[in-house]
């Protein structure tokens, strides 16, 4: 299931941008910018699939680990800031069907099998950086796509069929309505949702709708922080070819008050989906987990 795989990859980025923007709160709490400051994140993803095909059970496993890194490069008078977001490194290990293949964008060696297919996509991830533009609230006004990776999108196998999700347009749409705007007035139990919508022509559209709950402060190994419960809800839409007849989620984000920044987050996501494609109908199995945490500097191995 090369799509999903891939599609995996790009929702993870488009993830860290959504959690990272729940720090960007309205009036006591939020994301102090300073020009120059770089904070570095470590996002680790798990995606664990199983498909019944014609009677048959066919397993797969996805674990990710990216690092990334946010640098303020501007803060004007009404504290809008100009951020550049680099992905730094990608790995990826796949098994499926008795096989295990890795992939490394900090490797020189030259990919095999299907790694030569997904490795060129995640080396243009890694090959520039996006240009963000944030308002205080966490509103995402404008998104700079590298050129490189806008290239390597439009080249990437299937990438017609991927829809928005492959395109720089798809792109900007993903981080700009997936991103987290809070309310001016913070209360303890207040619930919010947002909704993203992508238009993708194999599938059909997809609608993610996220609910986040504030949940006041909370202390972790003797540090206090916001916490901000998170809960995701898909649906696929307009004749899709997917349809998910079961799903749950949970998650939590933490933010340093103090320093002014997301310290970590955490989500797992279940969902059982039954796919159609011509006359023949497969259900699947997908269980996700994805984390990411504030590295600090010097502790980046």
């Amino acid at each position: 299931m090369t799509f999903l795989r891939i599609k995996a990859s790009v929702a993870a980025v488009v993830g860290f941008v959504s959690l990272a923007a729940a720090a960007q709160a309205a009036d006591e709490l939020v994301w102090k910018f300073e020009e120059g400051q770089t904070n570095r994140y470590r996002m680790q993803q798990t995606m664990d699939m199983a498909m019944k095909v014609g009677g048959n059970n066919v397993e797969s496993n996805v674990d990710q680990t990216i690092d990334m890194s946010w640098t303020v490069k501007d803060v004007n008078d009404e504290g809008v800031a100009t951020l550049e977001q680099r992905i730094e490194r990608m790995r990826m290990t796949i098994a499926a069907g008795g096989q295990e293949t890795k992939i490394d964008t900090a490797s020189n060696d030259e990919p095999q099998g299907q790694a030569a297919m997904i490795k060129p996509l995640l080396d243009a991830m890694t090959s520039g950086a996006f240009i963000v533009t944030m308002t205080p609230r966490g509103e995402i006004t404008d998104v700079e796509v590298p050129e490189k990776m806008v290239e390597a999108l439009k080249n990437s196998p299937g990438a017609a069929m991927m829809g928005e999700l492959m395109s720089a347009e798809g792109f900007k749409k993903m981080i700009s309505q997936a991103s987290l705007v809070l309310p001016e007035n913070l209360e303890a139990g207040k619930t919010w949702s947002r909704k993203m919508e992508m238009k993708i022509p194999a599938i059909g559209t997809q609608v993610a709708e996220t609910t986040y709950t504030y949940r006041g402060p909370k202390e972790v190994e003797g540090e206090e922080y916001e916490a901000f419960g998170v809960e995701i809800k898909v649906s696929y839409q307009d004749g899709a070819a997917i349809e998910v007849t079961e799903q749950a989620s949970s998650g939590e984000i933490l933010f340093n008050r103090e320093a002014g920044r997301l310290e970590q987050s955490n989500l797992k996501q279940n969902m059982d989906l039954k796919i159609t494609v011509g006359n023949q109908t497969m259900e699947q199995e997908m269980e996700q987990t994805m984390e990411m945490k504030w590295v600090p500097e010097g502790n980046d191995e």
